[in-house]
Parts: structure tokens; sequence; C-alpha cells
């Protein structure tokens, strides 16, 4: 956790750098220029955390929504979303599919993003 904190607070100091920079060399901007210039970098860090941490998951055995039984990996597929700040987030997660029932799915602690079903 520590190594995460460190990470952020480097990614943190980074942007304040570059808008410092920016700054310098846009002398006459607007507070709201200001405030998009922050926005923009923040975004992509945002993104950038929210990917990391995304596909991280506890190892344990995933089991089918749809009838219960043990689910195998059937490779990985990545996937490009755009997040609420609007940042472009990659995600490589694993494919998960049911040998009972044919369901296919990406692993439940992301469901929010995808669910195939009936992929063989």
């Amino acid at each position: 956790m520590a190594e995460e904190r460190s990470r952020w607070q480097a990614a943190s100091a980074q942007i304040e750098a570059d808008v410092r920079a920016w700054r310098a060399t846009h002398p006459d901007a607007t507070l709201t220029e200001i405030e998009q210039a922050v926005d923009g970098r923040l975004a992509q860090a945002r993104a950038d955390l929210l990917a990391e941490i995304a596909t991280e998951h506890p190892e344990r055995e995933e089991r089918c929504r749809e009838c219960g039984g043990p689910l195998v990996q059937r490779g990985q597929r990545t996937r490009t979303v755009r997040t609420t700040g609007d940042a472009s987030l990659v995600l490589t997660r694993s494919y998960l599919s049911c040998p009972a029932c044919g369901a296919g799915f990406f692993p439940p602690w992301m469901s929010a993003w995808s669910c195939d079903r009936g992929v063989r």
C-alpha cells in the first residue's frame, strides 16, 4: 500500500510541475483556462489509477452467474473505455467462460463494463 501511495504522490507532484510550467508559458490565462489545464491532467492521472485498481483482484474461484458452475479462463481481452472525467482508460481483463452452460463473462468484479452471454 505504501508503494501505491508513493506512486500516486509522484504522479501528483508531476501534475503540479506540469501545470506550473504550463502557467509560466501562459501568463494571461484565465481562471477557467487554468482550471481546464489542471482538470485535463488530473483526469488522465485518475484514469491511470482507476485502471490499475480495477485490474487488481483477489485470487478466487469464479462461479457462473447463470448456472453456478466453475468458470475457466478463455484468454484476455483489451477494451478502451472513457471515464467520467472523459479520459481514455485501457483495461486488459481475463475472459471467463462456463463449460456447463456456455455463458461467457468478464470477471464479476468488472461486470458493470461487460457481460457476454452464450459465447462458446
